[in-house]
């Protein structure tokens, strides 16, 4: 959203395997009543919350995805995109599993649309925090993708 309101502000974007904007609305739309009442206790932020930061992030996650609904990434913006297997976000049963990672994958990908200067590193060995998972791989491909900016940049 920052990068919509200034994006003279910006060098490039970095996302670690982040939700897209509808991914509340596949998840009400595609899972069964049981499993979106087990899936949505996990953003009651008085359950699972263990600070301020946590509680605004879970009250105000659907405003900040509408904020986000529809905004293209500049063409010219870099961008650095990993993608996981967000297991604690998926289904617990395989057929759901592997649903829910393609869908994940695919709208992921859908955001780069337009974006001329995208890399978008898919690896299923990811976890939902792909540092913690992989820091190397994620380290090597930050540290191309900003010499590649500041090649740019001077």
């Amino acid at each position: 959203y920052y990068t919509y309101q200034y994006p003279d502000e910006v060098a490039g974007l970095i996302f670690l395997d982040h939700p897209h904007e509808d991914w509340f609305s596949y998840v009400r739309e595609n899972w069964s009543a049981e499993e979106k009442e087990q899936y949505f206790k996990r953003w009651n932020p008085e359950i699972t919350s263990p600070n301020e930061v946590g509680k605004i992030e879970a009250t105000q996650y659907d405003n900040n995805n509408d904020l986000i609904r529809g905004k293209k990434i500049p063409a010219d913006m870099p961008v650095l995109m990993f993608t996981g297997r967000n297991l604690y976000h998926f289904r617990k049963h395989e057929a759901g599993i592997v649903e829910d990672t393609q869908w994940w994958i695919d709208a992921q990908s859908s955001l780069l649309d337009g974006a001329n200067n995208a890399r978008h590193v898919v690896d299923l060995e990811l976890e939902h925090f792909p540092h913690n998972t992989k820091p190397k791989k994620v380290q090597k491909e930050v540290n191309l993708f900003i010499d590649a900016i500041m090649e740019q940049r001077f």
